[in-house]
């Protein structure tokens, strides 16, 4: 039996487009069967102004955008469990949010009181200068200590908010 270049490149299309056709289900599979409905799961919670779904595999996240007014303590959790359940694991949550630099400059001073606070376990001092600092700097923080973190808001004068969750360490163990 002789194998011509004929049969050798009719074979290499029908390899090439069976993969096509097969990457492209996967494709439709995603985006119908996984992302959409989680998508709209997420939305559905209540404080979640939109939520969009990316990637796939292991690269899959979801974000999204809180309603103003919503409290990041209440919705975070439920996002986090809405996510869990429906992806069968945690997948990584952005926060989108409106922040000015003045916010994300005083989110980065911040980080060391809330590092310092939780380090020596002074919690209510810690509150009481982030809202300090907070205030000298013109805006209102909201800081919220929740089982598995805290919630951090940042708004200013403009309704311009900054939001944060900040892993809580308990000991050896992160959360």
């Amino acid at each position: 039996m002789r194998i011509t270049f004929k049969q050798i490149v009719t074979s290499f299309l029908a390899l090439v487009a069976t993969w096509g056709l097969l990457w492209l289900g996967q494709q439709i599979y995603q985006r119908d069967v996984v992302r959409t409905p989680l998508g709209q799961a997420v939305a559905r919670i209540p404080g979640v102004a939109r939520a969009v779904v990316t990637g796939s595999g292991s690269d899959e996240a979801v974000g999204i955008w809180l309603k103003p007014g919503a409290a990041l303590s209440s919705v975070y959790p439920a996002v986090q469990d809405t996510v869990t359940r429906m992806a069968g694991r945690a997948l990584p949550v952005t926060i989108h949010d409106d922040r000015t630099p003045a916010e994300a400059a005083l989110y980065n001073r911040l980080r060391f009181v809330v590092a310092q606070g939780e380090a020596t376990g002074q919690y209510v001092a810690m509150v009481d200068q982030v809202d300090r600092l907070a205030a000298q700097a013109g805006d209102r923080a909201e800081l919220v200590l929740g089982d598995n973190a805290m919630y951090l808001t940042l708004t200013d004068a403009r309704q311009h908010r900054l939001l944060a969750v900040l892993p809580l360490n308990w000991g050896d163990r992160r959360v």
